[in-house]
């Protein structure tokens, strides 16, 4: 498959939808908007590259995980230790301020997750929130890759002018 901008909205369409349609019990319904709200912020501000493909399709999973929550009818082992490290890493804001919208969306959901959800300690809980984590890695990524390219922008429009 080529890396063209048009692949990367064709991919970024699908998994939109995807998003968009999942079907959850009610008790999660805010959580799920979240999560299309976060989507949408992607896809809004960041331009096509493999790296917003990287944070949708992570998005995409850490959703399916968390509509796992309440449909679990056991738990599991607990994870404590890894939700401590992974909530460690979503709270800890080390974006420039560009990325400081998307990064308090994620940070949002991660709350809900965790919170709004009577975390637990399940199996699925974690795979949920350090898929976040992942998918938020992932957007931060996408958008230092767009400063460079502007920066990379500017200095050759600099060049052109002197």
């Amino acid at each position: 498959m080529s890396e063209t901008p048009d692949c990367w909205e064709v991919l970024a369409d699908k998994i939109q939808d995807w998003i968009d349609s999942a079907h959850v019990p009610p008790k999660l319904g805010s959580t799920m908007e979240g999560y299309c709200e976060v989507a949408k912020i992607i896809r809004r501000n960041l331009p096509p590259s493999y790296e917003r493909h990287v944070a949708l399709r992570k998005l995409l999973d850490s959703q399916n995980w968390a509509g796992r929550i309440l449909s679990c009818n056991s738990v599991s082992d607990r994870h404590k230790q890894d939700m401590d490290s992974i909530a460690l890493h979503m709270s800890v804001p080390r974006v420039p301020k560009n990325v400081m919208g998307i990064f308090a969306r994620y940070w949002s959901l991660f709350t809900d997750i965790t919170i709004a959800h009577d975390f637990d300690g399940t199996f699925e809980h974690v795979q949920a929130a350090r898929l976040l984590l992942e998918s938020r890695d992932a957007a931060v990524r996408a958008c230092l890759d767009m400063l460079a390219e502007q920066q990379k922008q500017e200095l050759s429009n600099t060049h052109e002018r002197a």
